[in-house]
């Protein structure tokens, strides 16, 4: 009796004892699991920095490489080597296929070698996207009118004229609209460069005495004769030595002193 007893309490004794260390199992199971987590969480945290300092690194070189090969080709075309210009601006698109500014430096750049077609095709592809941009528009006016397609001309060079300039808009706007002066008065569409002509006298800084002789240049050619001899006395009050202003109010006051002397007759 005496050996079952002390068998029952030993069984006793190991149900309490495993009992016990199931408990104490389970008491430090949650911390094991929240110290798993919170590794897990930390080895993530690492691997996304060392992600994002990779991912930007790359980038970097990326920009690098494509603004060195810009670079270069603003240095060739400058330099007059345009179809050296031609492969650098190709090799940036390369690296930053959407970028602007360089498809339109390659664009001129085309137009430059007589490849107009698909300095056309880049053009209007940026147009669609920057429609109020005056140089897109300008670099499409130009191959128009070397086409000789006036309307298609006129219709850009309004569009550069009235467009959006990032550097000095004003000094942009006259000077495209002086191209387009001498566009019309080359093609000999005086009537349609007249009112161009006052347009860029009326735009013309008073004391910018180089743009007035311009504008007033461009007004005698295109038969304004009246305002071309406005604007040379304009200079002459300024400068009353100025040679082109004496030579242009000279030759338009010679014809009006011959009408006034034919009338007198």
């Amino acid at each position: 009796m005496l050996s079952s007893s002390s068998t029952k309490n030993d069984e006793e004794k190991h149900s309490e004892t495993i009992h016990s260390d199931e408990t104490a199992t389970d008491a430090s199971s949650p911390y094991s699991r929240q110290r798993v987590l919170l590794i897990c969480i930390f080895l993530l945290l690492v691997l996304f920095g060392i992600t994002a300092f990779v991912s930007r690194q790359y980038h970097r070189k990326i920009h690098t490489l494509a603004d060195r090969w810009f670079a270069e080709g603003e240095h060739r075309f400058q330099s007059g080597n345009v179809t050296g210009a031609l492969s650098d601006y190709r090799n940036a698109l390369v690296y930053s296929p959407d970028n602007s500014v360089f498809q339109l430096h390659l664009a001129q750049a085309l137009a430059a070698v007589g490849r107009v077609d698909e300095a056309r095709s880049y053009l209007t592809n940026l147009l669609a996207e920057s429609p109020g941009s005056g140089a897109i528009n300008l670099e499409l006016a130009r191959i128009a009118a070397r086409q000789g397609a006036t309307a298609d001309a006129l219709r850009y060079y309004h569009g550069a004229i009235y467009g959006v300039w990032e550097k000095d808009p004003l000094n942009m706007r006259w000077r495209v609209r002086r191209e387009l002066c001498v566009y019309l008065l080359s093609t000999g569409a005086k009537a349609q460069a007249v009112p161009e002509a006052i347009a860029l006298a009326d735009e013309t800084a008073p004391e910018d005495l180089t743009r007035r002789k311009d504008a007033a240049s461009l007004l005698l050619r295109a038969g304004v004769s009246s305002r071309a001899l406005t604007e040379f006395q304009s200079v002459l009050s300024s400068d009353r030595h100025d040679a082109d202003a004496l030579t242009g109010a000279g030759t338009r006051a010679f014809p009006m002193r011959q009408d006034r002397l034919g009338s007198a007759y």
